[in-house]
């Protein structure tokens, strides 16, 4: 009981706020397995063309694991590796990322 109290204490002095996205799919330009969508969107609070990459939530082996791989990627600084904007779980999982155009 000690521990659910230390953990609604928590919240209390830490809310935290959810925000909503509203993007439109331009294209679909990958399908990895059953599980992964990844499109080109129209980001409507943006005005800009992003990449977004939807797993669903049913199909994740756990949402924490989604969101180590988008923290790692945000916190990557390389030439090489497409720059995080945001990663929600909604019933989907989306991870948004750069548009690169090759």
């Amino acid at each position: 009981m000690r521990q659910s109290f230390a953990r609604l204490e928590r919240r209390m002095l830490k809310p935290y706020q959810k925000a909503e996205l509203t993007f439109d799919i331009i294209k679909e330009i990958g399908h990895n397995g059953q599980n992964l969508r990844t499109c080109v969107t129209s980001d409507h609070q943006l005005d800009a063309e992003i990449v977004t990459k939807e797993n669903l939530k049913s199909k994740l082996n756990s949402p924490a694991e989604f969101f180590a791989e988008s923290q790692a990627l945000y916190a990557s600084a390389h030439p090489n590796v497409v720059q995080v904007h945001y990663a929600c779980f909604d019933g989907i999982a989306t991870c948004s990322v750069e548009l690169c155009e090759a």
